[in-house]
């Protein structure tokens, strides 16, 4: 339980937030440890008298959804302690409990959600228990609306409903929260987010009340297992999954070269939820810059339900919808000790607007040139580059190209591509085969690192200059389908342009 300072009791009447009143600030204001401190303990106050109002017998009923926040184990806060003990039951029924916790949707693709046991929350799970309106939603951690859009979330609209009914409060990790206060939903900010999530853990512990589990009978130890690398080493190996062949893909389907491509890419990622699965010990991600293409292709993904795979800077980035963010992290993964010595798998993806405008393609042929002045670099890492020959998003707002917005570098691709470590996939076929020839050297990568027999181990000369590979895909450039725009469409919609 949440202790206040004995000095003075908070009260009701405390108001640490400016609503929707505007405010003019001339200079930088920085909040003091005790003035954060002050607005923390309302906040901990409000929330908790709402917990205790909705969870007791008759009401609406609270649901908790835990986001990275909740799951860091470096922190003080972090829910795993809870989510061990037996008060959270996944044992029948217990979706019917008067608080229940849930993971957010992007938490479940930082494993093979695809080879564990699993239930998708609805707008269902929502609803209050009383049957009137929503049941009163915490979210620890808020995924933004672009990483919505890039998993294919359905929760955003869930979400709004439960803003729309009042029963929403949200704790951030840059220490501010949203909550309903009467009818309206307040922002607080500076506060110390870390103590909030803390003194909801908790309150939930001492409360004594059984706990429900989301996401499905007996599946929460399993679960658990997965996104709690402290547990990681209580997951089995399994059978190695076969690297893709031709007949894999989808070369004899009806569609056209683009949807064929982009089932091309939810069979690559199918078979990277099975490596996953069967080495789960293995580092193995994918990082998504933020663009059209991209984002289309990992909604594509995840659509199929198929985990993309990410870790949390991603999840960081696209939240923020940092473009170019891929550029920094190659670096970071490619040059630094603790990174470059450790056997991985990473794979990036970006679209040629945003690559080029942050020297992807220079960076790229700088770490191939590189990567092997140590001796003892580990990681395979591929980018891929989408190849539009235009800003993709801009140009398909209206229904023609701007002349300013094409990107005039089909020879320096032409160059580039004749590069040894570089491929370039103009059709679905040449796609779908280097797709192929990436799993077959996934796979004796990942068999060197554990040998059966003498002449398998891992040779840093049998694999020098093949680490770091470019892949230039322009098999899909006509793609047609809607942007993902944010905010009101109708304006856009009606314009004779689309």
């Amino acid at each position: 339980m949440c202790r206040i300072s004995p000095w003075r009791t908070p009260k009701f009447g405390d108001k640490p937030y400016q609503g929707a009143h505007p405010y003019l600030r001339r200079q930088p204001e920085i909040k003091s440890a005790a003035e954060c401190r002050r607005r923390t303990e309302v906040v901990i106050k409000l929330m908790i008298e709402q917990m205790k109002t909705a969870s007791a017998p008759g009401a609406s009923g609270v649901i908790i959804g835990l986001g990275n926040i909740a799951l860091n184990e470096g922190s003080a806060a972090c829910f795993k302690d809870l989510l061990a003990h037996s008060q959270v039951s996944d044992a029948p029924g217990s979706n019917k409990e008067m608080i229940q916790l849930f993971l957010g949707d992007h938490i479940t693709h930082s494993y093979p959600r695809d080879h564990v046991p699993f239930v998708e929350l609805t707008a269902t799970n929502f609803k209050s228990a009383n049957g009137a309106g929503s049941r009163y939603t915490v979210l620890i951690g808020q995924p933004s609306n672009y990483i919505g859009m890039a998993i294919n979330s359905q929760f955003p609209g869930i979400y709004q409903q439960c803003f729309d009914d009042a029963s929403f409060s949200v704790v951030t990790s840059t220490n501010s929260c949203m909550l309903p206060i009467g009818k309206s939903v307040e922002s607080v900010v500076g506060i110390d987010s870390m103590m909030l999530c803390n003194a909801i853990k908790e309150y939930l512990k001492d409360s004594g009340k059984t706990i429900g589990w989301s996401h499905g009978e007996g599946t929460k130890t399993t679960i658990l297992n997965w996104i709690m690398p402290s547990l990681n080493g209580m997951i089995a190996n399994k059978p190695m999954p076969a690297p893709l062949t031709s007949s894999d893909f989808a070369n004899d389907d009806n569609s056209d070269d683009i949807e064929r491509s982009f089932k091309d890419f939810d069979q690559f990622f199918a078979y990277m939820n099975q490596l996953k699965a069967a080495r789960p010990g293995q580092t193995l991600c994918n990082y998504f810059d933020v663009g059209l293409t991209v984002t289309l292709i990992s909604a594509h993904i995840a659509r199929s339900g198929i985990s993309l795979l990410l870790d949390t800077d991603n999840f960081a980035t696209l939240n923020e919808g940092s473009i170019g963010n891929t550029m920094t992290k190659m670096v970071q993964l490619t040059k630094t000790k603790p990174y470059r010595t450790k056997p991985a798998v990473y794979n990036f993806y970006v679209g040629d607007g945003a690559c080029r405008l942050n020297g992807g393609l220079e960076l790229i042929f700088d770490l191939i040139e590189k990567a092997h002045e140590y001796d003892d670099f580990k990681p395979l890492l591929n980018l891929f580059v989408f190849h539009n020959n235009f800003w993709a998003v801009e140009d398909n707002l209206v229904g023609k190209y701007e002349e300013e917005h094409k990107l005039h570098n089909q020879i320096f691709y032409d160059l580039l591509g004749a590069h040894d470590q570089s491929t370039t996939c103009r059709t679905e076929e040449e796609l779908a085969a280097k797709l192929g020839q990436l799993t077959d050297k996934f796979d004796r990568y990942t068999r060197s690192l554990e040998p059966q027999s003498a002449g398998e181990e891992y040779d840093t000369n049998a694999w020098l200059g093949n680490h770091i590979e470019l892949i230039i895909v322009e098999s899909m450039r006509e793609i047609t389908l809607p942007p993902p725009i944010l905010g009101d469409l109708s304006g856009i919609k009606t314009s004779p342009e689309m």
